[in-house]
């Protein structure tokens, strides 16, 4: 256990650990950068309020397009930590929606569904959201969800609540 060793191995095994957490990152971002363009550092600053912000809620939605749209969405996903859903149009939809309590990623597969694009800007816009869970009453709690939709075209196009991203195929992602 790192705690029985010496106090310098102790900060040594951290600043290694910190040097591999920053290369690591640099790899990340240097993909995020090869794979979506001038839009990158929205997605990085996306998935950074995940983590730094936990309880400020962003007043837009990434919409991911193209053929890597799924891998990016799960590396923002390992930002949220274990405070992810993959949420589909019944969960949405549904009366019964207790499995979006304390959630701070949201992340959607686009079905153009007009009522789930309607609850998805409710979501978003919304700084509180009712959680009604079986035998029990509603209750209205505030909302931080953030939400990532993977759609294979640009949705929401030219509205202010949603960023559409194209995640286009680079060279470089098996090695990652």
């Amino acid at each position: 256990m790192l705690v029985d060793l010496p106090q310098d191995i102790q900060h040594h095994v951290f600043d290694m650990y910190k040097i591999g957490l920053q290369e690591r990152h640099k790899r990340t971002k240097d993909l995020l950068r090869k794979s979506c363009g001038e839009s990158a550092d929205t997605v990085i600053d996306y998935m950074s309020d995940i983590v730094q912000k936990p309880c400020s809620k962003p007043h837009y939605a990434l919409v991911l397009t193209g053929p890597f749209a799924r891998k990016i969405a799960n590396i923002i996903r390992f930002a949220a930590e274990e405070k992810w859903l993959e949420a589909d149009k019944f969960l949405l939809l549904g009366r019964f929606n207790g499995a979006l309590r304390d959630k701070k990623l949201l992340i959607i597969e686009d079905e153009g569904a007009e009522e789930v694009k309607h609850r998805i800007k409710e979501i978003v816009s919304s700084r509180s959201l009712v959680i009604e869970e079986r035998r029990r009453n509603a209750t209205r709690v505030p909302s931080y969800h953030r939400v990532v939709i993977i759609s294979t075209r640009p949705i929401f196009d030219g509205a202010r609540r949603f960023c559409n991203v194209e995640c286009n195929n680079v060279e470089g992602w098996n090695s990652a």
